[in-house]
């Protein structure tokens, strides 16, 4: 159901930027055309490089409810998304054919010298063989459900106590090793263990493969995902690490995306084209990976995934190496990724730069056609809406640019008017965004863009269903900017205090305001479990316990918990009269 919160804000912001644009888009959703509406698109090559402003206004338009989950469509979601599934293994299945046959002299083709420079790019990259030693310290748990764990059952000491560990044939051996000298594991098991450990069968559970689900996505189709085994998984996300710090040796950083975002924004100076591909995660060749990695790393691989996935109750073995689900998915994607670009790069003879963050390339513009082909014949399909390599538009990682200029959009994804936090985001998201697209007066103060004022000023009238409004002031430094807390307006109803700092000789002036904080769900925790994850922390710090100080004797529920009022202290604020 589409909000009326958001209907009001939409129709002036449409009125605000006054375009044949959001004229056409207000008419669609206003008369309940929201399938159309939501399949519509911008083309940045048809404005011109001088008309940076009309596209910003209309790239926000089309890009603000893309992704709303309010829209009725009359889409069945879960439908379009096993659908999805459905076509990414027939594409994956072909993949594998082609793959297969290059040896043959039949099959051969030209793009036997690329795969044998990708070969020893990521050999060189991970080593020939895999080191137990190096994976066994890096393995953990995750926060998600697995294919045994659904909901609220998927707690950390759930995972450790499981009355048998789910893991498929293949694993268990790995899983054995992992935790024969793991003692705390076992004594949270009440394995009363001294040395190392022979596992008898009954403590785990082998399983033929992941469990297929749809998640919420957008309004025009859900996310399908697997639900891996819950040994595998622990076993799979000590590998992603692994070939995570492997990557970053050659450049390759997949903890920092502000690489490929600061890449996209000087794209035109330095030749480069963004590229994207679809359902990268799904469409991972289980032969190309065979092709490409060192028989070891794709045969430990190999060992680790789920051959099935459980859909409607029954097994369906995959062609795709790994879904998305898996831990080692993204690491491995990016892997093969900058291993093609790069290896196609040094054959053409072009030496700019190529940089990778998942399935978001970015590579110099002149090779685009040829690693188009490439990736078509692996089995990856061209997301054309957000690859480019002509004009001045170019995006990567979440950042989108015109010229060079930053012309990022927004997004409402979320209904706001069912829960208060989402109500504020709501609000402060426009907020920040005028901010973001404002100018600096003769003083040096920020002046939101006057275009988006309406809009603003409609999103509040949400609030009028809550007994309590949350001013927070807004901080010059972007990263104190908060969208959960409360409402970000002007520092009439903030408090200010001083600080004085150890060595009592500086002062420091901040700004206290009541705001939301959400607090997890706490529940019951198994004292072993808690330290046998602490034993496995890095630096003895834990992301998926709440660590009491001391001890409390609880863990966290994931997405389970309240909103509460707390204080909250800010640096020097600035105030916005306008609002």
């Amino acid at each position: 159901m589409l909000s009326k919160a958001v209907k009001a804000t939409f129709r002036s912001l449409c009125s605000s930027l006054d375009t044949p644009r959001s004229l056409a888009a207000w008419l669609m959703l206003s008369n309940d055309e929201h399938l159309q509406f939501s399949q519509m698109e911008i083309k940045p090559l048809n404005y011109l490089e001088h008309e940076l402003h009309k596209f910003r206004d209309d790239y926000l338009i089309t890009e603000y409810l893309s992704k709303y989950k309010g829209l009725n469509t009359g889409v069945d979601l879960a439908k379009v998304a096993y659908g999805s599934f459905v076509a990414a293994e027939d594409q994956c299945r072909e993949a594998n054919g082609r793959i297969r046959g290059i040896w043959t002299r039949s099959g051969s083709c030209g793009w036997l010298d690329i795969f044998c420079r990708a070969q020893l790019k990521i050999q060189s990259c991970l080593g020939t063989h895999p080191s137990w030693r190096k994976l066994a310290d890096r393995f953990k748990w995750g926060p998600g459900a697995t294919s045994t764990l659904k909901g609220f059952d998927a707690r950390i000491d759930s995972k450790l106590r499981e009355e048998q560990i789910s893991v498929t044939m293949k694993a268990l051996p790995y899983l054995k090793a992992a935790m024969a000298c793991d003692y705390a594991w076992l004594h949270a098991r009440s394995l009363d263990a001294e040395g190392p450990t022979t596992l008898l069968d009954k403590e785990f559970l082998v399983v033929r493969g992941s469990r297929g689900l749809t998640v919420p996505k957008n309004a025009k189709t859900d996310r399908f995902i697997a639900a891996e085994p819950t040994g595998n998984v622990f076993l799979q996300l000590g590998v992603g690490n692994y070939l995570r710090q492997c990557l970053r040796r050659v450049g390759i950083d997949l903890d920092d995306q502000s690489v490929n975002q600061d890449l996209a924004a000087h794209a035109l100076d330095r030749g480069l084209a963004t590229i994207d591909l679809k359902a990268a995660s799904d469409t991972i060749p289980s032969a190309l990976v065979w092709q490409l990695l060192p028989y070891s790393w794709a045969s430990l691989l190999w060992d680790l995934r789920s051959p099935e996935i459980r859909i409607k109750g029954e097994y369906v073995p995959l062609e795709k190496f790994s879904s998305m689900g898996n831990g080692f998915t993204f690491e491995l994607e990016s892997l093969i990724f900058w291993a093609l670009t790069e290896s196609l790069r040094d054959a053409m003879g072009l030496t700019g730069r190529v940089s990778v963050y998942g399935d978001d390339i970015i590579c110099p513009s002149e090779m685009v056609c040829r690693l188009t082909e490439l990736l078509s014949f692996c089995g990856f399909t061209l997301n054309v809406k957000k690859s480019h390599s002509t004009g001045v538009f170019r995006e990567s990682c979440g950042k989108h640019f015109f010229g060079g200029s930053d012309v990022t959009p927004i997004y409402q994804k979320d209904v706001p008017d069912n829960e208060e936090h989402k109500a504020y985001r709501f609000h402060n998201r426009l907020l920040y965004h005028a901010l973001d697209r404002g100018y600096f007066d003769a003083c040096g103060v920020t002046i939101a863009d006057r275009k988006l004022r309406g809009a603003v000023k409609s999103s509040k009238m949400v609030f009028e269903k809550f007994e309590r409004v949350h001013e927070v002031p807004i901080a010059p430094d972007l990263r104190w900017r908060t969208l959960d807390g409360g409402v970000a307006t002007s520092l009439r109803n903030a408090k200010r205090f001083v600080f004085m700092s150890q060595n009592h000789r500086n002062m420091h002036g901040h700004w206290r305001a009541k705001v939301l904080t959400f607090v997890p769900k706490d529940v019951p925790c198994h004292v072993g479990a808690f330290y046998a994850v602490m034993l496995r922390s890095i630096h003895g710090r834990s992301s998926v316990l709440k660590l009491g100080r001391p001890f409390a004797g609880t863990t966290n529920v994931r997405n389970r918990g309240k909103w509460r009022t707390k204080d909250r202290y800010f640096s020097e604020a600035r105030d916005l009269l306008w609002v």
